[in-house]
């Protein structure tokens, strides 16, 4: 029976991911608790050193806390709390990062909307920074890559329900469970960078859309800030899976590619005399190797999934 706290009568999990986010945890989940549907709350930590899990435990019993021994990265631990929704029967799991609150009909806007869009396996809702004051720097370059119109229809004040985009950062995502089965989750080879694009990836090659609704809001702090070497570390991993997955060679022309490319950027490195830069390649080139079979198993999956969805057309 729809109610006026879920107008769809669906069962909606939200999965939050913690490390050391004590400055913003209480106030992620008071946000959520606020929501007219009454969601379930997940939250994976990832081994907090600091009072993240005390504070759920003390002021949230209505939480689900699972708490890691070690920081397994954004996307396996994401991984858990999608699988735990999915089993107990959740038709939609709302991921949020723990340094992003939501106003309170944030959920009832992409619920209606993926009523009524059914071929939208994810939506976001629209970005503000965390203060609410403006759109979120950040996000308004994605969304000038991705719908340069989204702007001007703002300003004309003629917003469409929804925009259908390549691509939306993982802060606040509204997956759909049907889409997660046909699709999968995060792959676990990324740790932290990479894995919210590659799920995108997946998403559209199944023929799935993805979504940002204007009508719905979200606010952002970017709590996590990077060093630039190891960010660049990061970066530099999830390139080369990238291509190994998605740059459409056959899987040891795409390994032999990314081998010269390293290459490529040690020589470059050393003729520059970045000692830092030349150990960073040289170990991706490694991590890439460890990880050869995993990233060539799912490149097999990638394609059959294609096919599928082709031969279904």
């Amino acid at each position: 029976m729809i109610t006026q706290h879920n107008p769809l009568d669906k069962k909606i999990y939200v999965v939050i991911v913690t490390f050391n986010g004590e400055r913003w945890i209480r106030e992620c989940i008071s946000s959520l608790l606020k929501l007219r549907e009454k969601p379930e709350i997940i939250v994976i930590d990832n081994a907090s050193q600091d009072n993240t899990i005390s504070i759920i435990n003390s002021e949230f019993k209505t939480v689900t806390l699972f708490s890691q021994a070690k920081n397994l990265g954004f996307g396996r631990a994401n991984n858990i709390g999608i699988d735990y929704a999915i089993k107990d029967g959740a038709d939609f799991v709302l991921l949020i990062n723990q340094d992003a609150r939501v106003h309170k009909d944030m959920l009832s806007s992409l619920l209606i909307i993926a009523q009524e869009n059914r071929d939208y396996g994810l939506l976001s809702p629209i970005h503000w920074n965390y203060e609410g004051t403006c759109i979120d720097p950040k996000f308004q370059r994605y969304l000038l890559d991705s719908d340069p119109l989204i702007f001007s229809d703002f300003f004309i004040g003629k917003k469409k329900s929804i925009y259908s985009v390549r691509f939306v950062p993982a802060a606040i995502w509204l997956l759909k469970t049907e889409m997660i089965l046909q699709v999968g989750t995060f792959d676990p080879v990324y740790f932290l960078y990479g894995e919210d694009d590659d799920l995108a990836k997946r998403i559209r090659l199944k023929c799935w859309k993805i979504g940002i609704v204007p009508g719905s809001i979200g606010y952002h702090y970017h709590s996590v800030v990077h060093n630039e070497g190891k960010f660049n570390e990061a970066q530099s991993f999830a390139e080369a899976v990238d291509i190994l997955k998605f740059s459409g060679k056959p899987f040891l022309q795409a390994f032999f590619f990314v081998f010269r490319k390293f290459l490529a950027d040690m020589i470059s490195s050393l003729l520059m005399m970045d000692f830092y830069a030349f150990g960073l390649y040289i170990k991706n080139q490694f991590k890439v190797m460890r990880n050869i079979r995993k990233i060539w198993k799912s490149k097999k999956q990638i394609r059959l999934n294609t096919n599928e969805s082709n031969t279904a057309k």
